[in-house]
């Protein structure tokens, strides 16, 4: 007699399901990322920081650039969830300096949802 249940969910080791997870989306592994006036870093220097960290963990590293003005801000997109909260924990901003330059982070929250939040109060 057969005991295997055929309705059942496939088996999935633990290896491919932190891969799985590690595939949520951008919003949910990324970081919004601001710096000090004068100081902006670059996308090599703040992917090297975190590599040398916490390993290959850097999706994408965008730096908003305009024309005639250091970068002021912009976003870095980890390849696994648990990162901005490891690298946040429970603050709100943290500050982490790269050389002798200065990074702030704080959750990334989208355009979109920030005006409709602003909306709602």
């Amino acid at each position: 007699m057969n005991k295997l249940n055929a309705d059942a969910q496939p088996f999935v080791p633990a290896s491919q399901r932190a891969r799985v997870r590690a595939r949520a989306s951008e919003e949910e592994r990324s970081l919004f990322m601001t710096f000090s006036n004068g100081s902006p870093l670059t996308w090599q220097e703040i992917h090297q920081h975190f590599t040398s960290e916490y390993g290959n963990c850097v999706d994408y590293v965008y730096v908003h650039k305009r024309e005639n003005r250091d970068p002021e801000f912009g976003r870095i997109i980890f390849t696994r969830e648990d990162l901005p909260r490891i690298i946040m924990g429970d603050e709100e901003v943290v500050r982490i300096l790269i050389g002798n330059k200065s990074m702030w982070l704080k959750k990334y929250v989208p355009q979109d949802r920030r005006n409709k939040e602003s909306v709602d109060h």
